[in-house]
């Protein structure tokens, strides 16, 4: 979506994406839901001799799957706000293009603290290939939409975002209690 810099997340995202799967395709009538792993992989450290503040694959994935969502759940949150405090065109003619607060802010709540030094940098590295407003609207869609008037694209961007993001929060929101419920940090 953003080019060259964010391939490793991309590949990160469809790393964790690929070993659910894996669990998944091994008994799928087992794993049928992200809560069969996550409780399946909880007994079997219980019963085994692993060390019980060992995270299973699955369920690893699954929180860092969480945490990438999350992440992409603020930042979508601090765009939906943009747009909620544009009343008129010339508020809508004042957003700044550029973005790198809302992805500084929403990294800072969701995945800041789970990273070490190292991946912190390559954030900050990603951050100065980040797209601007108009493109990132453009790659959405947003922009090809030449038949509406500028608030009338607001108002389509605001509901598509404001729809997305409430269902979004709820997995989330599910996630998070699921791993929480069986002792993991989210």
């Amino acid at each position: 979506m953003f080019g060259i810099a964010f391939k490793p997340v991309k590949i990160d995202i469809e790393g964790n994406i690929n070993r659910l799967m894996a669990i998944f395709d091994s008994d799928p009538s087992r794993f049928r839901y992200l809560s069969s792993i996550v409780k399946y992989e909880k007994e079997s450290i219980e019963k085994s001799n692993l060390s019980k503040t060992e995270i299973p694959i699955g369920t690893d994935s699954l929180r860092w799957l969480n945490r990438a969502l999350l992440y992409n759940q603020f930042f979508l949150s601090y765009l939906l706000e943009d747009y909620n405090n544009v009343h008129n065109e010339n508020d809508l003619l004042d957003l700044p293009e550029d973005l790198t607060k809302h992805f500084e802010n929403a990294y800072e709540r969701s995945l800041k603290k789970h990273h070490g030094w190292f991946v912190r940098k390559i954030f900050k590295c990603c951050l100065l290939a980040i797209p601007n407003r108009i493109d990132l609207l453009r790659y959405l869609g947003f922009l090809d939409l030449v038949q509406l008037n500028r608030m009338e694209t607001r108002n389509l961007i605001r509901d598509s975002l404001d729809s997305y993001l409430k269902q979004l929060k709820s997995n989330t929101e599910i996630i998070t209690r699921l791993l929480q419920n069986h002792g993991y940090e989210p």
